[in-house]
């Protein structure tokens, strides 16, 4: 999560909705964001969000705002909500590396969701896996 999200301004991100059930639904990724409650300050100004692996850029943009890396493992690294991106497919990136800004973007706009990172990982036949193991 500190490389995704690493601390600013002296606060740590920390998790606002865990992988796996949740409700009467699957989540299928890690949500996070800085440790402000509710929407303001730090959350609200679009913060800097790091690549969380080595890979390739597969994928830019869609209603969700995202971003996914493609590793030699054949797993795939997702980031969505995003309010800007900051690569391009096909574009090499390393663990660290600025790809984006914090955003809140969905089908409806980009304020439909409580600005935060959704860190999702899938394995080669798509399904998820829990970013938790790797955070």
């Amino acid at each position: 999560m500190n490389i995704v999200l690493p601390p600013l301004n002296g606060i740590a991100p920390h998790i606002t909705s865990h992988y796996g059930q949740r409700g009467g639904e699957f989540h299928g990724g890690t949500d996070f964001n800085y440790n402000v409650p509710g929407q303001y300050g730090i959350n609200i100004q679009h913060p800097n969000v790091y690549s969380p692996v080595d890979g390739v850029v597969t994928f830019v943009g869609g209603d969700y705002g995202t971003v996914k890396i493609g590793t030699s493992t054949g797993y795939s690294h997702e980031i969505l909500h995003l309010h800007t991106a900051k690569v391009q497919v096909n574009n090499n990136v390393r663990s660290g590396q600025l790809i984006g800004t914090m955003g809140g973007k969905g089908p409806n706009g980009f304020t439909q969701y409580a600005q935060h990172v959704h860190y999702q990982i899938k394995d080669r036949s798509g399904q998820t896996r829990n970013p938790e193991n790797y955070l």
